[in-house]
């Protein structure tokens, strides 16, 4: 890194096949990246990967030096970063997910760069230790705790997740900043958002009158679409002319596919795969429904929103919530309850919200207000 100016290094993004499925960590990371290079920052990027990964499924913005490593046995990979943050030092380490922060917490301790080192925290803890012997549970708790003594201090995603952390691990609520994930383009003129809001359909249901409903996520039991599939069936029996498409892929796709068969959903229901670009599908929804048990944010509520598209969300920990504020930008519902979420949706598509509104709410969300909050937190400062 050039040592004229300010460098971040980003540790845990992870790729472990060729066609894994990704929820929101290569949203925020990216997004961040591109922020602080717009700054005048240098960001590296460590990039963990399987072994049959020849390139990275998502697009790593120019500028970003990336190092790959390859994921494998601890020790190795320790070496591995080691090297990386040895080669290129920076002013801030920043990691996420469970290696990436134990790693990065090993190596900035090897290294005397401790107060550097920034863990994060973006999934539910407790829902992660659930089901857990005591003693394992004990264990893992005591590793976060290690990992943010001595640190810069723990970045969470939620106010919730903050609490939910503190209250389990026994962690000071001053060692812990929230700052909610950088998802919407706030550098776009007003001409620009209306060119894309003019972009044509990628499906032909989104330009057709009859409404539809859309999800969007990794087909796993954690998004819990079993439940919107039988909301959407209440809903359809109610009105013929609704139609449910999902975005996404995962391991539940092939029991998913046999539960709309088994609910009779027939044409009305579409199975689109992983789409790069949701935004361009959302914007022809009727209603965009989160179904989920949990969560550590809720990225796709805030592209919604910023859509323009009105949003249903269980209520589930953490993020929607707080996205939502209470309920004030889209209905909540409890956790696998098919009959609240079809009657919330049914509501939302007679008494949509005012689209300025939904926007205007997402851009509390904006890349430049959470990417400013890091800078300013990891004691970056932009050269420009």
């Amino acid at each position: 890194m050039n040592r004229h100016r300010r460098g971040l290094t980003i540790v845990g993004l992870t790729q472990r096949t060729p066609t894994t499925s990704y929820g929101g960590a290569p949203v925020v990371v990216l997004n961040l990246a591109r922020y602080c290079l717009g700054l005048g920052i240098d960001v590296q990027l460590l990039l963990f990967t399987g072994p049959k990964v020849r390139e990275a499924r998502f697009a790593i913005p120019a500028g970003v030096q990336l190092t790959r490593v390859r994921l494998g046995a601890f020790p190795l990979m320790l070496v591995a970063v080691l090297r990386a943050l040895s080669q290129r030092p920076a002013d801030a380490i920043l990691s996420l997910g469970n290696k990436g922060n134990a790693l990065a917490a090993a190596a900035s301790s090897l290294l005397g760069r401790r107060d550097q080192f920034w863990p994060s925290l973006h999934h539910d803890l407790a829902t992660e230790i659930a089901g857990w012997t005591p003693g394992r549970q004990q264990r893992r708790l005591k590793q976060w705790r290690r990992w943010v003594e001595g640190s810069g201090g723990l970045i969470t995603v939620s106010r919730g997740l903050a609490e939910s952390c503190c209250a389990l691990t026994g962690m000071p609520a001053a060692r812990v900043q929230t700052i909610y994930n950088p998802i919407v383009d706030d550098s776009l003129a007003a001409d620009e958002l209306a060119a894309e809001d003019r972009q044509p359909s990628p499906h032909p249901w989104l330009s057709e009158r009859r409404p539809v409903v859309m999800g969007v996520g990794r087909l796993t039991a954690q998004k819990d679409f079993g439940t919107l599939l039988e909301a959407f069936a209440l809903l359809r029996a109610q009105r013929q002319e609704v139609r449910l498409m999902i975005l996404g892929e995962g391991e539940e796709h092939d029991r998913l596919l046999a539960k709309t068969a088994a609910l009779g959903l027939g044409d009305d229901c579409q199975w689109v795969g992983f789409q790069p670009e949701p935004l361009r599908w959302m914007r022809g929804a009727a209603v965009f429904a989160l179904s989920s048990r949990w969560e550590g944010f809720g990225n796709v509520l805030v592209e919604a929103l910023h859509s323009g598209v009105p949003v249903v969300s269980t209520d589930c920990p953490h993020g929607p919530r707080e996205i939502l504020d209470a309920g004030r930008y889209g209905r909540l519902v409890p956790l696998g309850n098919p009959e609240a979420l079809a009657s919330a949706l049914a509501a939302t598509l007679d008494h949509p919200p005012a689209q300025q509104a939904l926007r205007q709410r997402a851009a509390a969300f904006s890349i430049s207000r959470s990417g400013e909050q890091y800078v300013r937190l990891l004691g970056l400062t932009s050269l420009k």
